[in-house]
């Protein structure tokens, strides 16, 4: 027995029609029209009972490619593989796979229909077969869940179809049985009795399609009246029995005509056919169905007591209860549970829907399926109608099964019809509940604005309620969304009074900490990162946003300190500051490798190498003691199950780390681990040459030509995967190829380069600089006189007393000074110390206090 539906949760947005035939035989059979099965049916019956699809349909695909088939037989093996495909589509669990198998299951019967045309008519008959078999199954998914209208509208359209179908084989059958009779089709493949026996099978799987139809339609519906009626008239066309090929049962006949005249609220006359089978012995199966119409029956006629009397009847027998009748039983159970709630008895109510809950509990663990997921969904329904009301109730189902549909807007739609239905019938938590999860879908759904309209409404209007809080940073979020399609300053004003608001109203709050996470970002995000920084270092470190914050902390005072060097300011104190502040985040040194920092923390240790990496000298040891500390206790072999974001991380932290070895002379060492980057991004690597620049910039003669070696080393690594570089980061590539080169005293080539590069991209101010600093590391009067004109254009070109401006007159004076003209010299210092006192900060300051010393000596010996 099928056990899916223990894990259903209800409604469904689309069930696996496993689901429906794991309990049910009600469904027409697809076979050649014949009395008799053959060999070949047996075998595909007995795969397809054991549900062993891919072998059937591998069998049927072989035998179809066979030349050697007789007409006959590629119709059984067409109709069986056709069959086959039908039955899979209808275990399957994934929509795509079912589309996929519905799809194939009517090709192939079309493609015979081409091939031989004499087989038309049963062929089209097992076409419509097919349609008619979708159908009834949408149509017992609906039954698990009525309020599905989409369900019910598919149902219809699929059945529909199928029954134009039907008539449609059948007036083609109709007219060849006339053409026999008049001996005007000799040449018919068909005999009388066969197109007899066909046309009979079409009426009754008409009819069966009408009655689909019927139950999937409204019960107000003039179309359901059209359909029970037709139906009735093509059963009644039926023969009574028949013999022969596509005989006809007449117990199913009448079973199917009692179900007519139930559907038409002909109870009494549905009664009467059904007590027949009683009178005449009929066999269990048809008796078990016929006792399932008769309690459905007498539930229509409101004598509850009496059809829980059939149940009864069953008990009393000793016989087990078929898994139809142990639905209805639940369904008796109910209405008796709808009638006490309509007069008034609370406490029998109470009874009755727990016995319910253990009935349908028992029927879904112990019969499954079908008739399992009905019993279960028929609990659910009553629970939520006893929790909500039934108005409430079905109007929650209703949205929640245009959700599971896909219909978001329709969904929005409903769930505010619901909450307003809620609030209403006084039910306040309720209503609040539904509009919160109707703007959440806005939201989702990108209606930023209107989202935000409705969670506002809603903590103004609950202010009370446990989730007031939650609905007001939605708003804010959403008002955040509203900002970021359109960056004005009225919506970052909007968005920004809405989060200090809520800070301030809900300060208490766990939410509070949410909402200057948010504002932090947006601040960072402005370039306000000191205010961020203030603001992230307010969220609790416990709070869920604590460990990011930690990492914006640290992110933000390295951003800071960058800044501040570029503006040639003092970084003393913010330095000191920053590190012991970030030291804190990470746990105490230990020799315990098991237990390597969290992701959080290695961000916040690269971050902090970074920050003693760009001070003011470097402090190459403490950012290799802290970049150490990312890989303690971390496996090679583990890398594989890292988050890409420690992935990226860790590798940030490896390319540093050449740097912090670099630094420290250890060049050994970090030739090693370049090797061990050859993977490496581009942009990585870039990263990588970038932090080698600064050390060949800031180290003596000796130490800067092994650093060079070490630059070029990545450079020539990185060269063979040119192709794969931006043209920015192919410059960038070429300017590190020139500093390495410099380092190791090829001078003529460096400059070579640099004025290769300087051609291409003639307004690179940062490459006139490099040229600039390598024709004074020439030395020589031709390349001074060079120097001389470069820093002077490039003094020119910046806004006076600015970094950029300070450096280049820095180095127009130091050209000065090697071309011995010590007057200009001591005149370009003089004056930049007098208009600009602080010279550009503590880097550029000592640099200029030298030089003008030297110069006073030089003038000195005049």
């Amino acid at each position: 027995m099928n056990r899916l539906t223990r894990q259903l949760n209800f409604p469904p947005s689309t069930l696996t029609l496993a689901l429906l035939l794991s309990a049910l035989v009600l469904l027409a059979p697809l076979g050649a029209c014949g009395d008799e099965e053959s060999l070949t049916a047996r075998y595909f019956d007995g795969l397809r009972s054991r549900q062993l699809y891919e072998v059937a349909e591998l069998y049927g695909r072989e035998q179809l490619l066979r030349d050697d088939l007789l007409p006959e037989e590629r119709l059984e093996f067409t109709i069986e593989l056709s069959r086959t495909l039908a039955d899979h589509a209808m275990h399957a669990g994934d929509a795509q796979q079912q589309a996929k198998l519905w799809t194939e299951a009517r090709e192939i019967l079309n493609t015979l229909i081409q091939q031989t045309p004499q087989q038309q008519f049963s062929l089209e008959f097992q076409l419509a077969q097919l349609d008619a078999l979708r159908g009834q199954s949408l149509r017992y998914q609906s039954q698990i869940a009525p309020y599905d209208h989409v369900l019910r509208d598919q149902a219809a359209k699929i059945l529909a179809q199928a029954i134009e179908q039907f008539r449609a084989v059948q007036r083609s059958a109709d007219a060849a049985l006339k053409g026999l009779s008049q001996a005007t089709n000799s040449a018919s493949p068909y005999t009388e009795p066969e197109l007899a026996g066909l046309v009979a099978q079409v009426k009754q799987s008409e009819a069966t399609a009408l009655l689909d139809l019927a139950m999937v339609l409204p019960s107000d519906s003039p179309d359901r009246a059209v359909a029970l009626i037709d139906a009735a008239k093509r059963l009644k066309e039926l023969p009574r029995s028949s013999s022969g090929p596509g005989k006809i049962r007449a117990a199913e006949v009448q079973l199917l005509y009692a179900r007519c005249l139930r559907l038409q609220r002909h109870y009494q006359q549905s009664l009467d056919l059904l007590n027949q089978f009683s009178k005449a012995g009929a066999n269990s199966v048809i008796g078990d169905r016929a006792t399932g119409e008769r309690i459905r029956a007498l539930l229509g006629m409101k004598r509850t007591d009496e059809a829980a009397k059939l149940i009864d009847d069953f008990t009393i027998a000793g016989r087990e209860l078929p898994a139809e009748l142990e639905f209805l039983n639940v369904r008796i159970l109910s209405t008796q549970w709808q009638q006490q709630v309509a007069e008034g008895n609370s406490a029998a109510a109470a009874g009755l829907l727990e016995l319910i809950h253990q009935q349908a509990e028992k029927v879904q663990q112990q019969t499954g399926g079908y008739w399992g997921a009905r019993a279960w969904a028929l609990w659910e329904s009553n629970q939520e109608s006893s929790q909500y009301g039934a108005e409430v109730a079905l109007a929650i189902r209703e949205a929640r099964a245009l959700y599971g549909h896909g219909k978001v807007l329709d969904a929005i739609e409903q769930y505010g019809q619901a909450a307003s239905t809620a609030f209403r019938t006084g039910q306040r938590d309720l209503a609040f509940d539904l509009a919160f999860t109707r703007a959440s879908l806005q939201l989702r759904t990108k209606q930023y604005e209107v989202a935000a309209r409705a969670f506002g409404e809603l903590y103004e209007k609950f202010p009370l309620n446990a989730r007031a809080a939650d609905a007001s940073l939605l708003r804010a979020f959403a008002l955040g969304q509203v900002y970021n399609t359109r960056r004005t300053q009225n919506k970052r004003q909007a968005y920004t009074e809405a989060l200090e608001q809520h800070r301030e109203q809900f300060a208490e709050h766990p939410t509070s900490a949410a909402a200057t996470w948010m504002l932090a970002e947006l601040e960072e995000q402005r370039l306000q990162t000191t205010v961020a920084l203030q603001l992230y270092q307010t969220i609790p470190a416990d709070h869920a946003r604590g460990p990011a914050s930690r990492v914006a902390i640290a992110r933000c005072y390295e951003k800071i300190l960058r800044r501040l060097q570029s503006l040639g300011r003092p970084t003393d104190s913010w330095q000191e500051i920053a590190t012991n502040e970030i030291q804190g985040f990470l746990p105490p040194q230990s020799s315990n490798l098991s237990s390597p920092l969290t992701e959080p923390q290695c961000e916040i240790a690269t971050y902090l190498a970074k920050i003693y990496l760009h001070a003011t000298p470097p402090n190459f040891a403490a950012a290799d003691a802290v970049l150490a500390r990312v890989f303690d206790g971390r496996s090679a072999g583990a890398a594989t199950n890292n988050s890409p974001q420690l992935r990226k991380t860790l590798a940030a932290a490896m390319q540093l780390r050449v740097v912090s070895l670099a630094g420290q002379n250890r060049l050994a060492d970090a030739g090693k681990l370049l090797n061990q980057l050859s993977e490496t991004s581009p942009v990585e690597m870039l990263g990588i040459l970038g932090g080698l620049s600064k050390l060949v910039e800031d180290a003596g003669d000796e130490t800067s030509r092994d650093v060079g070696a070490l630059q070029l080393q990545a450079v020539e690594k990185l060269d063979t995967r040119r192709e794969q570089l931006t043209p920015a980061q192919a410059k960038r590539l070429d300017q590190c190829r020139a500093q390495a080169y410099e380092a190791l005293g090829r001078i003529d080539a460096a400059i070579e380069l640099y004025e290769e590069l300087r051609e291409t991209f003639p307004k690179d101010r940062e490459l006139q600089r490099n040229l600039g600093e390598a024709l004074i590391h020439c030395g020589t009067q031709r390349c001074l006189n060079q120097a001389t004109q470069l820093w002077a254009r490039l003094e020119t070109a910046n806004k006076s007393g600015t970094p950029q401006w300070l450096n280049a007159r820095y180095y127009r004076a130091l050209t000065a000074f090697k071309l011995k003209d010590y007057d200009l010299c001591y005149k370009l210092t003089g004056i930049a110390a007098q208009l600009y006192p602080e010279l550009g900060g503590a880097e550029l300051k000592p640099r200029y206090e030298e030089l003008s010393k030297q110069c006073d000596a030089q003038r000195a010996k005049k």
